[in-house]
């Protein structure tokens, strides 16, 4: 609105995925301009993002309520949809994936466990428990007899989802489960994940778009799953989500 140039710095300002050398948003997506690096700090205005900015997302987009709030899903979604581009790398793997997998007729199913259930991190949702997705997987099933896109990095609850609903299961051919998690530190600070970090990432994504396009979803409430939510823009034939309240 202001007619500034967006230009998205993941190296100089470091998040999970930063590597030492590049800038990590690009591991993943598209720069929404044409500006590069040089470009950007030889510019004789350059505007940082974050504080600097008062009230920058007044209107509360992108925040949990868009599972409840119409319009606010809408115009999120909108916003999400235009100016996300994800790059070429990463939607090869997802093509790949959703080929193989027939995630177009999948029952999506996403639910965390690990860090969010061990650490209980205050002002998160609190994530549902196995019976509970259990039960409302079962209802789905009975209604729409599809196949079961599952989505968690917690591997007793995949283990125990995979022992009900047997073949029915299905996930990305690369994933790879959490075990035994100790619960002293957050994933993202843990030494369990993925050292690679542009893969961890791009694993990570590809299964938040893949779960963009099952024709049902059931799932809990994070950020991965406001991501999929917004990018499928309303498509899913019917959803069951989990709001459970906050740790």
């Amino acid at each position: 609105k202001k007619g500034y140039i967006p230009y998205v710095d993941w190296k100089n300002f470091k998040t999970q995925y930063y590597d030492g050398r590049n800038n990590a948003w690009e591991f993943f997506f598209k720069q929404p301009s044409l500006l590069n690096e040089l470009d950007v700090y030889d510019s004789r205005n350059v505007y940082l993002s974050g504080w600097t900015f008062k009230n920058i997302n007044s209107k509360g987009l992108f925040e949990s309520t868009i599972f409840f709030n119409e319009e606010l899903k809408k115009q999120s979604s909108n916003l999400l949809r235009k100016h996300l581009v994800v790059n070429d790398e990463v939607m090869e793997l997802v093509e790949k994936e959703s080929r193989e997998l027939n995630v177009p007729n999948c029952i999506g199913v996403y639910i965390r466990g690990t860090d969010y259930t061990k650490l209980k991190p205050s002002g998160e949702y609190v994530q549902p428990s196995v019976e509970q997705i259990r039960e409302q997987i079962e209802i789905f099933v009975q209604k729409y007899d599809a196949p079961i896109f599952l989505v968690t990095e917690d591997g007793e609850i995949y283990d125990e989802l995979k022992s009900i609903f047997g073949k029915r299961i299905r996930t990305v051919s690369f994933d790879t489960f959490v075990r035994n998690y100790a619960g002293e530190s957050f994933l993202s600070k843990s030494n369990v994940l993925d050292k690679d970090k542009k893969q961890r990432g791009q694993k990570y994504l590809v299964k938040m778009l893949l779960l963009s396009e099952c024709k049902y979803l059931i799932s809990s409430i994070t950020q991965g799953s406001k991501f999929s939510y917004l990018l499928n823009d309303g498509k899913y034939q019917d959803e069951y989500i989990f709001d459970l309240g906050l740790y």
